[in-house]
């Protein structure tokens, strides 16, 4: 497989996402940072940031904002409350005990919440290892 090839698995691999467990209670699907979904979501934020304050600075809870939008949209593309003892996921359960279902919206007020939740996704998601050997594998399957 030449470099080209490796790169357009890579890409997708991280634009499809993988599962992982940020706990036995909590699995994420997520996306990388290096894929399509994520530049997306990325690029039309910063487009509404420019035009919003047209060259100022931006405030520090704005950008904060518009990371944490970014985060949700673009690498949180799923979840679960990890395997049961049969490997079927469980419902993933909010703050009060009460099934959460995902959205964007369900995944933003999660990691502003819970900020070594978002801290694990930005760091999972920017590491192009955590999606090479979905890659390898979806190059060797075509």
């Amino acid at each position: 497989m030449n470099v080209f090839e490796q790169e357009a698995a890579l890409d997708k691999s991280a634009d499809e996402g993988v599962w992982v467990a940020y706990s036995d209670t909590f699995r994420l699907k997520l996306g990388g940072a290096s894929g399509p979904q994520y530049r997306k979501v990325q690029e039309a934020s910063a487009k509404l940031i420019r035009a919003a304050y047209k060259g100022r600075k931006v405030p520090d809870d704005a950008a904060e904002k518009n990371t944490l939008h970014c985060i949700a949209n673009g690498l949180i593309y799923g979840w679960d409350g990890g395997l049961d003892e049969n490997g079927k996921p469980r419902p993933f359960l909010g703050a009060d005990g009460a099934p959460l279902a995902f959205s964007p919206q369900a995944a933003l007020d999660v990691i502003t919440q819970l900020k070594r939740v978002r801290d694990f996704v930005m760091l999972f998601s920017v590491d192009d290892s955590n999606f090479e050997t979905v890659a390898e594998a979806q190059t060797k399957n075509s």
